[in-house]
Order: structure tokens, then sequence, then C-alpha cells
């Protein structure tokens, strides 16, 4: 449970850090224009997408779930000099 937890934080980090996180409901919204990610009303649909997301990297051994991995990946793309 609490692996579940660390690599459950690992992911919303990654996913706000590297990805913005972004949801929307395309019925309403088909351009995409007001974001839902982070509103309390859609919590429990975003936390059940990033539980999905989690367990499918964990079935293909996404190699960015290892934290050394990750840094390392940051590190070579965003540390560069301009």
């Amino acid at each position: 449970m609490i692996l579940i937890r660390l690599l459950r934080l690992n992911l919303i980090t990654i996913l706000s850090t590297l990805i913005n996180l972004q949801k929307f409901r395309l019925q309403n919204d088909p351009h995409e224009f007001n974001n839902l990610a982070g509103k309390l009303e859609y919590q429990n649909i975003q936390n059940l997408l990033l539980d999905e997301l989690l367990n499918w990297r964990q079935q293909t051994a996404d190699p960015l779930l290892d934290p050394a991995v990750l840094a390392a990946m940051v590190k070579a793309h965003y540390g560069r000099k301009k």
C-alpha cells in the first residue's frame, strides 16, 4: 500500500511537472476550453484516471517510474544550456 502511494505521488509529480494535466468533458466542451483538472467536483474521476494510467505504466514496465531514470532523463532533456 505504501509503495502504491509513493508510485502515485511520483506519477502525480511527473504529470504535474512534465505534463500539464488537463481534463475536459468533451460532450459539453468539444473545443477543450474549460480545463477541469484539479476541480473538486471531478477529483474522483481524476483519481480513477490517474490510477488507470499508473496501472498501465506498471504493466508496460515504464522506466520513468524509477525516480533515478526519471531524474536522469529530466536532467538530460531540460538541464541543457541553450
